[in-house]
């Protein structure tokens, strides 16, 4: 095939039309079709479904109209956040709970701290410290590694998977996620010497009640428990970068229990 001009960018918008839609915009046999063959795309349509990337440390469950990301310690570079166990979670299409993104690579340091930080993402965060210790501006030391990871298991009409780690103050995070229907399920162990520990959910940007153990809005219902005492949940502010250089507000459920050696929180999450 004759590869077109640099300023066609038929090529690009193809691609992404496959990619998002499953369909192509122009014929499968035009030359604005290279890349698709390139990439095995030309035949046929892109299915969906849960895949487990362990090269790159990332997890896909795919359910019906909702579908889960899910990050795990797989560093083979530098890390560039502390996010290991977040979840972003996607229904029809709305990105329900998300991650901070990445804002600036060149702001003042309480930001670059924020953005990249354990407390911007969906996981716990021990002692208000990351996961792993900042050594410089864009570089962690003590790197995490999975000592525990799963495959994908289906059985009827449910799928569940899990990974773990164990940080360098020896504090350690099971996350075991399933779904059925529309239906998600996060069971968080915990385990180590910590003085706090808090369990984060970073909420699509709506009207969100609490209600005792219970938060939800018209999106979603999401009910939290935990073997210790819960010390607090309430709905705080933060912030999350989804275009460069821009950050706006967003509602975080936080989760927070005192000094323990061990507890298990239990999310459910019920998709509207």
């Amino acid at each position: 095939m004759m590869e077109p001009d640099y300023r066609d960018f038929r090529p690009s918008l193809q691609l992404a039309s496959v990619l998002f839609y499953d369909k192509p915009l122009f014929s499968l046999q035009h030359q604005v079709s290279e890349a698709l063959y390139w990439l095995g795309l030309n035949e046929p349509p892109l299915k969906q479904q849960s895949q487990l990337f362990k090269e790159g440390g990332y997890a896909v469950l795919q359910n019906n109209n909702t579908k889960a990301i899910i990050r795990f310690p797989c560093f083979r570079f530098r890390p560039s956040q502390a996010d290991a166990l977040h979840m972003d979670l996607w229904h029809k299409g709305q990105n329900v709970l998300r991650d901070s993104g990445s804002y600036s690579y060149n702001t003042e340091e309480k930001w670059l701290k924020y953005f990249s930080g354990t407390r911007s993402h969906n996981t716990i965060e021990f002692d208000d410290r990351d996961q792993m210790p900042k050594v410089s501006r864009f570089l962690f030391g003590k790197w995490l590694t999975t000592n525990l990871l799963t495959e994908i298991e289906q059985k009827a009409n449910q799928l569940s998977w899990s990974a773990g780690y164990t940080d360098y103050k020896g504090c350690s995070h099971q996350r075991q996620i399933s779904v059925s229907d529309n239906c998600w399920k996060i069971t968080d162990k915990i385990r180590g010497k910590f003085n706090k520990a808090m369990l984060r959910w970073r909420l699509i940007p709506e009207q969100w009640i609490i209600n005792n153990n219970i938060c939800q809005s018209e999106k979603a219902k999401i009910e939290i428990t935990c073997n210790v005492d819960i010390k607090r949940i309430k709905i705080t502010e933060g912030w999350e970068s989804r275009y460069y250089l821009e950050k706006t507000a967003l509602p975080v459920l936080e989760i927070e229990i005192a000094a323990q050696t061990a507890a298990i929180f239990t999310t459910i999450i019920t998709l509207h």
